[in-house]
């Protein structure tokens, strides 16, 4: 597979700089429909003090309910379902190539072009799903990584007050 690399540079220049844009859409996307279901919510102002003055209106509390914390979950998950999928068709451009290139010795100009075309009109039901699989898996890793972080420092708080 490194000499299929070599005969076809392009995948090591090209393909990266036409995956970190998609992956920059991705996060932009979902930050945008992310930050359009918070806007739903609603927003209080409350106050804080300093130097002896109370200032009110400038520090903000949003009210998360279930439905928007449900939509901003959601988004994220679209998120995450977006980038395994570019990775994938990632590998498959890569595998691709590699294959046509030991077993029939075939060689193209644009091997990222046809590979893609394979990839999204062959074989994207396998992509896709694969996709999913893998972002529902990163998706609980996150919420167990988040209530782990959470545990122990309510047990680190805990634990500060008492002598061992």
């Amino acid at each position: 597979s490194c000499i299929a690399l070599l005969r076809h540079p392009s995948l090591l220049v090209v393909l990266p700089m036409v995956e970190i844009p998609l992956q920059a859409l991705a996060a932009a996307g979902a930050l945008y429909g992310a930050v359009l279901v918070a806007s739903g919510a609603e927003v209080s102002a409350s106050s804080i003090h300093v130097l002896g003055e109370t200032i009110l209106g400038v520090p903000r509390s949003i009210a998360w309910t279930a439905r928007t914390l449900g939509g901003v979950l959601c988004w994220a998950f679209a998120f995450l379902w977006y980038q395994e999928l570019i990775a994938a068709l990632r590998s498959f451009v890569l595998s691709y190539t590699a294959v046509k290139w030991y077993f029939a010795k075939e060689t193209t100009h644009f091997p990222i072009v046809r590979a893609s075309f394979v990839g999204l009109f062959y074989h994207s039901g396998s992509l896709i799903f694969g996709a999913f699989q893998l972002a529902l898996i990163r998706m609980v890793l996150w919420i167990l990584r988040i209530f782990h972080k959470v545990s122990t420092d309510q047990e680190a708080k805990q634990n500060k007050g008492r002598l061992h």
